[in-house]
């Protein structure tokens, strides 16, 4: 059977100060009425029965997740007692499922808008997996974007290519040669295969890890237990940790739209209206100034000759920034914990 994992752990800070610590970005609605983990669920709906999708999340937001999902069963809701990257999140519900199962790890917080297509490109991917592949979505790049890592493939294989290697996020120069080559494909943090095949690679490049989530799985829904476990083991991601060194390794071209909805700019981009976007337009006076976006604003925003601006206001916050530099909000999050104020996170 085909066995959906939504990955819902991450803390989203490049969206400070909409994202919080009680509610970090796949639980926000960013791109219409719904949250993106709402609209990742939504997506599949009806590709696998509802008891066959799981979510792996922070123990705390436990109740928020089932209350966004309240289709699927409770104990399909997997909560991690801490963040140790996307290794262990995908090994341990990987023993709750059975290991002929096809396994489709998938992230909670992108933006996929074209749903019966990417459904095609699952087809293929969970095809692959039954060959015995470690699949992965590639995006072909639209621009020398030195914000994602890159999966470079060598030949063609039927439903896909044969991954060559996993590259770290480049330099601009080198996202350039990336773009040209032909050959390199950002990496979209999707995963398929099956479970057999995923855990043997897991015992064999993670073995601490892999024994430990294997006992802790017993009694996952125990929060002392899995602290325990979780306290031993390393955080490492599972494209470091498995993907870049196992030789089975699938890649399957992800020919629809595809975002993964990464910064304020990306959703500046995704939210269009020509050059600027303002969630209370009328709250907006602008003059010079084309490529803006502009959120939460309870008072008139004036704005004059000013390129690639950011507002964004909640009530206890304002973040102003450039565009271009959206990555870096993570920077703001870092001086803000150092000077103790952990109100605002």
């Amino acid at each position: 059977m085909v066995k959906v994992v939504f990955l819902a752990g991450g803390s989203g800070e490049r969206f400070w100060p909409l994202s919080r610590k009680g509610k970090p970005k796949q639980f926000l609605k960013l791109l219409g009425e719904n949250s993106l983990l709402r609209d990742s669920y939504l997506r599949i709906q009806g590709f696998v029965p509802d008891d066959s999708i799981f979510l792996v999340t922070y123990w705390e937001h436990k109740v928020l997740a089932k209350k966004e999902l309240p289709e699927i069963p409770e104990e399909n809701i997997i909560g991690e007692p801490m963040g140790r990257n996307t290794a262990p999140a995908i090994i341990l519900p990987s023993f709750l499922l059975e290991e002929e199962d096809v396994m489709v790890v998938l992230p909670s917080d992108h933006y996929i808008p074209e749903k019966e297509k990417f459904r095609e490109h699952l087809l293929k991917a969970i095809g692959l997996a039954q060959d015995g592949y470690l699949v992965t979505f590639g995006i072909q790049p639209t621009r020398a974007e030195t914000g994602y890592g890159y999966i470079e493939v060598e030949e063609e294989i039927p439903g896909g290519f044969k991954v060559k290697r996993f590259r770290e996020k480049p330099s601009l120069e080198v996202a350039e040669e990336f773009l040209s080559s032909g050959r390199h494909f950002w990496n979209s943090g999707m995963f398929i295969w099956k479970v057999g095949v995923f855990r043997e690679a897991a015992r064999k490049f993670l073995p601490k890890t892999y024994d430990a989530l294997e006992k802790a799985s017993e009694c996952y829904r125990d929060l002392a237990a899995l602290s325990q476990a979780y306290e031993k083991i390393e955080s490492i991601s599972v494209d470091y940790a498995i993907m870049e060194k196992a030789e089975n390794v699938a890649m399957v071209k992800g020919d629809f739209l595809w975002s993964d909805v990464g910064s304020w700019l990306s959703l500046a981009e995704l939210l269009g209206k020509g050059n600027s976007y303002a969630e209370n337009s009328h709250l907006v006076t602008s003059s010079e100034a084309e490529k803006y976006l502009v959120l939460g604003n309870s008072k008139e925003v004036a704005i004059l000759g000013l390129e690639n601006l950011g507002y964004i206001e909640t009530e206890d916050a304002i973040l102003i920034l450039d565009l271009e530099k959206a990555q870096e909000v993570r920077k703001i999050v870092a001086r803000l914990r150092e000077a103790g104020k952990e109100h605002l996170l």
